[in-house]
């Protein structure tokens, strides 16, 4: 048997060896997605080389529907073929196994990372990234901002390459979901006190920057409204509102390819055309927020596939953030 003729069944057997796939509804919707499968057959089985390595090997046995999910026209965007799709999420599976070591590997994708943690007088901030809830289809990753132990807000995204998004960039940092969690509106507001003031939305961008900058990528991209997984007749009108005035608001333009694309470093706006009376205020958030983007990234530096030893040395806790020593 060749390599693709092995790899396939194999891939549906651990699907199969799930009883929770057994339902009609599910099984209906494997029939309609199996002429899809078979006309994307290449695409697949270059994701499945990847997901076999023994590195990531057990995301198959945990979440047998992963290397299937391009299949669905609600993954990523909406405006996406079939066959960027399954580009877009073999490129991200193939750039973390690339970039990121093995304990870091392991603890994203089957834990969760812990790369950032701040303890104040007022609260216990940590923020984690990890694989994404299989339900959700925005982004395979995601930075959640947890505080005294709760989960209140999320940023989901993938790796992937520019081209999938109409940029020059070969991967680009594609952000697909930005969201609070019911009933968390205590928390939120012991978060944004206990860090200067700042969203959580502003906080997991900042820290999403140290990600990007660690490595080495410089262009993130967005969903539009119109293209969103999520979008809905009457969803519409607020996923505007949410999503393109967001990306908007990071400095991101929307180019022909219906994405929004911007450079992660943006220039800020200029301190001169910020109220006289609220510059100090000004100065000491966008200070603390490089801070957040600069203990992310000296976490996932040191935990690059080929980090520089240096950092291992002298920075032997990189995600720690002492909120005391900040601006």
């Amino acid at each position: 048997m060749t390599p693709m003729i092995q790899l396939i069944p194999t891939a549906l057997k651990q699907l199969v060896q799930h009883k929770e796939y057994w339902s009609a509804h599910r099984v209906a919707r494997g029939i309609i997605y199996l002429p899809s499968m078979l006309a994307t057959i290449p695409a697949l089985y270059r994701l499945l080389k990847i997901l076999t390595v023994p590195t990531m090997m057990g995301l198959l046995h945990e979440h047998p529907m992963l290397p299937f999910k391009y299949l669905s026209k609600f993954y990523i965007s909406k405006g996406l073929s079939k066959k960027s799709r399954a580009a877009a999420i073999t490129h991200h599976y193939r750039f973390i196994r690339n970039n990121f070591c093995d304990t870091l590997l392991a603890d994203t994708l089957h834990r969760r990372a812990l790369i950032l943690e701040s303890l104040t007088d007022t609260a216990a901030v940590r923020i984690y990234m990890t694989l994404s809830s299989q339900i959700f289809k925005e982004g395979e990753l995601s930075l959640y901002l947890q505080v005294d132990g709760v989960d209140i807000y999320v940023l989901s995204f993938s790796f992937v390459s520019g081209k999938i998004v109409g940029s020059p960039e070969e991967t680009v940092i594609l952000i697909g979901r930005i969201q609070g969690m019911r009933g968390c509106f205590p928390q939120i507001r012991a978060a944004t006190k206990a860090l200067q003031d700042i969203s959580p939305p502003a906080l997991l961008v900042s820290a999403l920057q140290g990600v990007a900058q660690a490595l080495d990528i410089t262009c993130m991209a967005g969903i539009s409204a119109t293209d969103h997984v999520a979008k809905s007749s009457d969803k519409c009108p607020e996923l505007i509102d949410n999503y393109d005035a967001f990306f908007a608001a990071l400095g991101a333009n929307k180019n022909d390819s219906n994405f929004f694309v911007g450079d992660f470093m943006a220039p800020e706006k200029p301190i001169t055309l910020v109220k006289r009376s609220h510059r100090s205020r000004a100065l000491k958030k966008r200070a603390f927020k490089r801070q957040i983007s600069e203990t992310t990234s000296r976490y996932i530096y040191a935990n690059r596939a080929n980090p520089n030893a240096y950092l291992h040395r002298h920075y032997p806790n990189p995600a720690f953030l002492d909120v005391a020593e900040s601006p």
